[in-house]
């Protein structure tokens, strides 16, 4: 049986504002849904999944480019959402910036295997002249940037890598669950006021990349608040249960109610 609660009643009021400063306000949810387009608003927090149908880009709304302005850009960008097991896709969109402008000129969308993507990644960073790319840190996001900083340093660039935050050693294992679906909401949050400010300057196109980020960003939070959900109420019983399964555990793999119910 499954219930199915969507965020706002029937006055449009938060169902999930509790005393003592708990839950989610009114406001909250109001500023979400400004924030994100009606498809995903709905199928994230009112429970009204839409089928999102025609075109992805209508023609009309696309600002197109045939050649990158002669001057030298204020900068070149990238950031990688990084591809881990199974179906997962690695994400890296190359930018050009003139003033206000960015001019997306090159994307990578692969679910290749990890170590291919390593290596593309760096080519296309030294062939583009990148001068700053960030790399989601998540459980091989780590290992990834490393990797792709050697590859680097083979084909003759000079990188060099900071951590965006401090490395905190010795967490329990739900606390870093925990703390990865805080991460994964956090990012969300930038990823539709980045979504909102394209779309108020009629840069459709990149919005709509930004959907498409979003939705892959809601299910690694989905993923990560689910485990922690489990570990809290079961504890060591569903640690040992999901220990020395693959990386795609969750996705691919039979769940630990499931394997309960079939022994």
């Amino acid at each position: 049986m499954f219930i199915r609660e969507p965020v706002l009643d029937e006055n449009d009021e938060s169902r999930f504002d509790y005393p003592y400063g708990l839950g989610f306000t009114t406001q909250f949810y109001h500023e979400q849904r400004e924030l994100m387009d009606q498809a995903s608003f709905k199928a994230l927090y009112m429970n009204e999944p839409i089928e999102r149908e025609g075109l992805l880009y209508e023609p009309k709304e696309l600002r197109r480019f045939f050649e990158l302005p002669e001057k030298e850009p204020d900068s070149v960008l990238a950031i990688c959402d990084t591809k881990e097991q199974g179906a997962d896709y690695c994400v890296m969109p190359i930018l050009y910036q003139y003033g206000n402008d960015f001019y997306m000129d090159k994307v990578i969308f692969d679910n290749g295997k990890v170590e291919t993507l390593e290596i593309r990644v760096a080519q296309v960073l030294v062939d583009r002249k990148v001068r700053m790319c960030r790399i989601e840190s998540n459980r091989g996001g780590t290992i990834f940037a490393q990797n792709v900083e050697k590859r680097i340093k083979e084909l003759g660039g000079e990188p060099t890598s900071d951590l965006a935050a401090a490395v905190v050693k010795g967490q329990d294992v739900q606390t870093i669950f925990s703390s990865d679906a805080t991460a994964e909401d956090d990012t969300i949050y930038v990823y539709n006021m980045l979504r909102k400010e394209c779309a108020e300057n009629g840069d459709i196109l990149t919005a709509k990349l930004f959907d498409t980020i979003i939705e892959e960003e809601q299910a690694h939070m989905n993923y990560f608040d689910n485990v922690s959900g489990h570990i809290e109420t079961l504890g060591d019983t569903y640690l040992s249960k999901i220990a020395g399964t693959s990386a795609s555990t969750g996705g691919a793999t039979k769940g630990f109610v499931l394997n309960k119910a079939a022994n």
